[in-house]
């Protein structure tokens, strides 16, 4: 591995740590996830299947009472959704 990409190309490692490689996510530009519509398709069939498994799927919580992660790049997402089924 050339040294450019790799702070320690003499030492092969599996893993990554957060603190050594930040995530991009999708990215944009030239980071862009080449696989980013196959990942929004396998996540929309995945939703599709639990909320047809789960009818009953409902937030626990008010809207209003939801911490919400600050603007991102893309979107806001919750810190958390509770939800309840039976």
């Amino acid at each position: 591995m050339e040294s450019r990409f790799d702070k320690q190309p003499e030492r092969f490692r599996l893993g990554h740590s957060a603190q050594e490689d930040p995530a991009v996510t999708f990215g944009n530009g030239p980071h862009f996830y080449l696989g980013v519509n196959t990942a929004r398709m396998y996540l929309e069939t995945a939703l599709s299947v639990l909320f047809a498994h789960l009818p009953d799927l409902a937030s626990a919580a008010e809207h209003e009472d939801i911490a919400w992660e600050p603007d991102t790049y893309l979107f806001t997402r919750p810190v958390e959704l509770p939800v309840t089924w039976s």
